[in-house]
């Protein structure tokens, strides 16, 4: 690699290959102070290595684990951004000459007043109300409040100033990446030249971390000629996003997406409730994705919840799932997203407005785009209330079946054979039969409601803790649901260790449906589902040690005792299911 770019940046180059960085067949083009792109010098052929960025390269935040040694160092300080800790070390970085980083932060842009989190309040306003406007209002206020709170508990913090800071967050929220196997609010990092990448919808690089070689690796995607620029994705994000993080719009979208923002009203006496609720389905902002069904009966579940009465047994039976749903909730809630889906104001004031304005206009007309095909669809939905008789025909569409028709489809499906009229009697109470179900998105509302004993709680994960894990290792393992008349009373994982043998973990049953045989008829079941897969020779579970009551449970269901967890508090059981098939032969 060659570069006719600042001393500073030669220095840095120098730095990286002494330690490790490997690259090859591409250049560094500077264009001015605050932009660097990277072309290829050679022609690089599919699949090969472009660079290597060895792990010690890599600069990361303090670590929230109590072993690592930075931990204690923050222990009272609670912060709202986890970029917060990764701007302390770019600090210290910057400050000591010998730090190790240091090459590296010289390296970085001067100035990102191209980013919109850096624009006055009133250079705000016309994004206000908007979800552009939610997240920079969302960062400066979380910027000011770590920023006070580092300067208030962290020994001699407050020599950095407020400005340096957010320069710092700006810097990390455009160039990080994220670590795998790691913690959400640990697995943001830098990584030195890697993030000098501009990033492409279709990018011809791609990077991944390689644990056999400790590093990041820099892949070609396909053939790439002499003086093309070498490109990686930022990943799917809305052109919302894309504008608060880079300060740019991507010219072709890699994702055509509104967002919408749903909150119970304030006199609402259930307000906090049905707050907490809403963050519990990654609210109170809810993305529609144009290409995209998974996010609508989330949305809908939100919006159900939002307008229902919680203070009615009925009410609650039906956004619970213990009765059908209601015609009139559902008008309700339809007649409300119409009003949700208003189209968002373009840029107008002005013969030449800046780049902010445009890159606004871009993004209203693409959100715009999206929320017409709302609106189509809640107006369909609308219909079919109304009438469910009434043809509803999509209107044909450059690609074929407009998505407002396919999210009307999925709708209709989900509800079908639902509804129950305001003059029908209650129904009969739900009987006691245990259902288990595979968890889905639309589930995890309810089941984070699910609450155990005061005295399991150190030994049983929440629910919230099992949907974060199963969101950050999707396919680990499977989450199922113990339902009792159409409602989650409990829930529990299955992992599978090696060909024959499965794992049961965090098994719970609300409190309140204890004592009833619940527990016992979900092990029935799981049992009988393994035996029948013919597969399986043991299902094992481990214990805590101090877990007295679990031992009891388990022991009761037929596990046999095998012995503690090699370096831990924990005991393993199990329960042989070839056994159990034989004798059921």
């Amino acid at each position: 690699m060659t570069s006719s770019a600042p001393t500073s940046l030669d220095r840095f180059l120098d730095w990286v290959r002494a330690n490790g960085a490997e690259w090859q067949g591409i250049t560094i083009v500077s264009r001015g102070e605050t932009e660097r792109v990277i072309h290829c010098a050679q022609t690089l052929r599919p699949g090969q290595t472009v660079m290597f960025i060895p792990h010690k390269l890599i600069l990361r935040g303090a670590s929230s684990h109590p072993g690592h040694p930075e931990a204690a160092r923050f222990k009272d300080i609670e912060l709202a951004s986890k970029h917060s800790k990764l701007a302390v070390a770019l600090l210290e970085a910057a400050d000591d000459p010998d730090h190790f980083h240091h090459p590296y932060i010289a390296s970085l842009p001067k100035s990102l007043h191209h980013i919109p989190v850096f624009a006055d309040s009133e250079r705000r306003k016309p994004w206000s109300g908007s979800f552009l406007g939610y997240l920079l209002e969302q960062r400066i206020d979380a910027n000011a409040h770590d920023y006070q709170e580092l300067c208030e508990k962290l020994p001699g913090f407050d020599k950095h100033g407020h400005d340096d800071f957010n320069h710092m967050i700006a810097a990390i929220n455009s160039r990080c990446f994220t670590l795998p196997d790691v913690p959400a609010k640990d697995n943001a990092v830098m990584v030195p030249l890697m993030d000098m990448f501009n990033h492409e919808i279709d990018a011809n690089c791609s990077w991944a971390y390689d644990r056999e070689r400790d590093g990041f690796v820099l892949t070609a995607n396909h053939k790439i000629e002499v003086g093309q620029e070498c490109t990686i994705g930022y990943g799917a994000k809305s052109s919302a996003r894309f504008l608060a993080n880079y300060g740019f719009v991507e010219k072709k979208p890699s994702k055509t997406a509104t967002h919408l923002h749903l909150a119970p009203a304030e006199d609402d006496p259930d307000q906090p409730q049905k707050a907490r609720m809403l963050e519990l389905l990654s609210g109170p902002w809810f993305h529609f994705e144009l290409r995209e069904n998974e996010g609508l009966m989330t949305f809908m579940t939100a919006l159900r919840c939002c307008l229902a009465d919680w203070r009615s047994e009925r009410q609650r039976g039906r956004l619970f799932g213990h009765l059908p749903l209601t015609k009139a909730l559902e008008k309700k809630a339809f007649e409300y997203l119409l009003s949700l889906a208003e189209p968002l104001r373009e840029h107008s004031e002005g013969a030449a407005p800046d780049d902010w304005d445009q890159a606004w206009t871009t993004i209203a007309t693409r959100e715009n785009k999206v929320r017409r095909h709302i609106t189509r669809f809640a107006n369909a939905a609308l219909v079919c209330l109304e009438d469910p008789t009434a043809p509803i025909q999509p209107t044909p569409g450059r690609r074929g079946t407009p998505t407002w028709f396919q999210w009307y489809t999925l709708w209709r499906e989900a509800t079908e054979n639902q509804w129950l009229h305001e003059d029908h009697a209650a129904p009969a109470p739900p009987d006691n039969q245990v259902k288990l179900q595979p968890v889905s998105a639309y589930a995890w509302p309810t089941l984070c409601l699910i609450e155990i004993k005061e005295e399991q709680k150190r030994f049983v994960p929440a629910p919230e803790e099992i949907k974060r894990q199963h969101q950050f290792d999707v396919g680990a393992f499977q989450v199922i649901a113990v339902q009792v008349g159409g409602r989650p009373i409990g829930l529990f994982t299955l992992s599978q260790s090696d060909a024959s043998t499965i794992w049961i973990s965090g098994f719970q049953i609300d409190h309140r449906y204890q004592g009833r045989g619940y527990g016992h008829q979900a092990m029935c079941q799981i049992k009988e589902n393994l035996v029948q897969q013919e597969i399986f020779k043991e299902l094992r579970v481990q214990i805590h040690g101090d877990n007295h009551q679990a031992f009891t449970f388990f022991w009761s269901e037929g596990f046999k005792y095998v012995g503690p967890r090699t370096g831990s508090r924990y005991q393993e059981m199990v329960l042989p299911l070839v056994l159990k098939a034989m004798k059921a032969g």
